[in-house]
């Protein structure tokens, strides 16, 4: 604070060979004594007078306004760690987050390829048993055709061959068709 007081006063003594010269007359620098005493003795109570009363307020004002400057820049740097702080935090989580997505994404694709699969498998277990089912159906009705063409052509035959004995039969003959019979069932019943 004495530093400042000096420092003003420094400031006014190099000011006032400018006053004088204003003033004209005085010794050859263009001062004059009395004017320069007087002028000096107010500046001093002038400045007494600031040290004493105002100097302390401004100073307090002064130094409060530097504490309140101080404050608020240690408040913005503490934000600003507090806010890096936060960005890496939330960088950390989204590099969690990207990597937990991928994860689900992986088993998502793991699981759809196991479940196609599946059906896959499914299918064609589906497809094994249909067409098994369809052979067996497809030799049943063959079999029913099959026997349905054999008891036609039976008929057919001996409706023919009724036909044809009717018009060739006689007593020699119907003997031994007779005989014919009886031996072709014994040969069946031996067997």
């Amino acid at each position: 604070m004495t530093k400042a007081l000096f420092t003003i006063l420094l400031t006014f003594l190099q000011a006032l060979p400018l006053f004088a010269a204003e003033e004209g007359g005085g010794h050859a620098t263009g001062l004059k004594i009395p004017v320069l005493v007087i002028q000096t003795v107010c500046f001093a109570v002038l400045a007494y007078v600031l040290y004493r009363f105002a100097w302390k307020l401004i100073s307090k004002s002064l130094d409060e306004r530097a504490k309140k400057i101080q404050d608020t820049y240690k408040h913005i740097e503490d934000e600003n760690a507090r806010l890096k702080n936060l960005i890496a935090e939330y960088e950390q989580k989204f590099a969690g987050l990207e990597k937990e997505a991928q994860r689900l994404l992986n088993e998502a694709v793991k699981e759809g390829e196991q479940t196609g699969e599946t059906i896959v498998k499914d299918a064609n277990a589906n497809a094994e048993k249909i067409l098994a089912k369809a052979r067996r159906e497809i030799e049943i009705e063959r079999d029913k055709a099959m026997m349905e063409i054999r008891e036609e052509a039976v008929n057919l035959t001996m409706q023919a061959a009724e036909e044809v004995l009717k018009k060739n039969m006689n007593a020699d003959m119907n003997s031994k068709l007779v005989a014919d019979f009886i031996r072709t069932i014994d040969k069946v019943e031996m067997k």
